[in-house]
């Protein structure tokens, strides 16, 4: 995966070629007249735990992979064979010891270091495999739009352009990595890591293998991990078949470290980060495409709009 260029899945625009964004009067108003999509800080999600649902059985896959790891290693290398005595627990206990350390120190990077990374997320229902939804809207959306006395809307938009505005956007800022919109998974008793979110365990591999060698720390297991944390949710969304971009900008003081190690190189705008007044206090948003405003209905990005 190329982490600069790759905004979503190579299938996921011909698979889900339509994204359903359900809103109310104002919002469908706001859309129209700044010609802008807001994308909220995860913080702010009506489930505000839903980030951390990936963790337990990240860390159940982790201990599976790095105990084969250790195995395939002890065989090879007597001085490995040696630690793992040394340390006592056997593989089993190291591999989970070492699981539990790498996820806890992904969290700790993300919601508890000293200057963490805010995450933002847009969300919209493919209904991919839902054609009366895809006509007429899902109604638990309507029921959660629709009851401020103005009646709910459902904005339809052609993903292969918003895939387009997304790549314009990351042009136009300076962002952690590049904005990545996919689908949603949710956690049921079939899911499974391995087959969802494998890119994140290779790296992971790669990112023990590299702390037992002391050799240099790969930088990419944190890009997947950023990417796979916003997109898993409880079993009781799945109707929606949600999909979300997830935009990551980077923070301010970020200017002053990249400046030093690449000199006084031409750096694209922060992304300004908007507050706004809601039920739970001030609310952090982005405006994406704020800073070239395309003409939504006119180039076709909004296909429709249900009411």
């Amino acid at each position: 995966m190329n982490l600069i260029t790759e905004f979503t899945p190579a299938d996921f625009a011909s698979s889900h070629p339509e994204l359903h964004h359900y809103t109310n009067f104002d919002g469908l108003a706001g859309i129209h007249k700044s010609c802008t999509l807001w994308a909220m800080n995860y913080r702010e999600l009506n489930d505000t735990k839903e980030i951390t649902i990936l963790e337990q059985p990240l860390v159940e896959a982790l201990t599976k992979r790095f105990g084969l790891l250790l195995q395939e290693r002890q065989r090879k290398h007597a001085y490995v064979q040696r630690a793992i005595e040394e340390t006592g627990g056997g593989v089993a206990g190291i591999a989970a010891g070492q699981a539990q350390k790498m996820v806890r120190s992904f969290y700790d990077t993300m919601l508890r270091s000293a200057a963490p990374l805010d995450l933002y997320v847009t969300s919209f229902c493919t209904h991919a495999d839902d054609p009366y939804a895809r006509e007429h809207g899902l109604l638990s959306q309507w029921r959660g739009y629709g009851g401020g006395g103005d009646g709910g809307y459902c904005i339809v938009f052609e993903t292969a352009g918003l895939v387009d505005l997304l790549r314009r956007e990351f042009a136009a800022h300076y962002w952690v990595m590049a904005l990545r919109i996919d689908q949603v998974h949710y956690y049921s008793d079939n899911f499974s890591v391995e087959g969802i979110f494998a890119p994140l365990l290779s790296e992971s591999d790669k990112l023990l293998s590299a702390l037992m060698d002391h050799t240099e720390i790969p930088e990419a297991v944190m890009a997947f991990f950023f990417w796979a944390a916003p997109l898993l949710k409880h079993q009781g969304f799945r109707e929606e078949h949600e999909a979300r971009i997830v935009a990551i900008p980077a923070p301010q003081h970020d200017l002053n470290g990249v400046r030093s190690e690449h000199g006084d190189i031409f750096i694209p705008p922060f992304k300004t980060i908007h507050t706004r007044d809601g039920g739970r206090g001030r609310r952090q948003y982005l405006a994406l495409f704020e800073s070239f405003r395309p003409e939504l209905p006119a180039d076709s990005t909004i296909q429709r709009i249900i009411e």
